[in-house]
């Protein structure tokens, strides 16, 4: 007999769910850290992006922004997900 996705992932029943608590693993002072970390490189590689257009550079310069990109958005969402 084939059981559709949603029956198929409810295994335990009704009776055997459990709440699940939000675990956090930094505090406010460390995710406001990690927020401005992440505003700060994503504003330096849109910085670089801008002039790296504006004296013509080859293309493959562009490359070198995606450490900074990279970085900040690890670090947004970090801020996001409290981890």
């Amino acid at each position: 007999m084939l059981m559709d996705s949603f029956e198929s992932q409810n295994i335990r029943g009704a009776e055997g769910e459990q709440a699940f608590a939000e675990l956090v693993n930094i505090g406010p002072q460390e995710r406001r850290k990690r927020q401005l970390f992440g505003f700060i490189l994503l504003g330096l590689a849109a910085a670089m992006l801008y002039l790296f257009i504006k004296l013509g550079l080859n293309h493959w310069w562009g490359l070198i922004l995606w450490l900074p990109l990279f970085l900040g958005a690890v670090g947004i969402l970090q801020c996001y997900h409290h981890t």
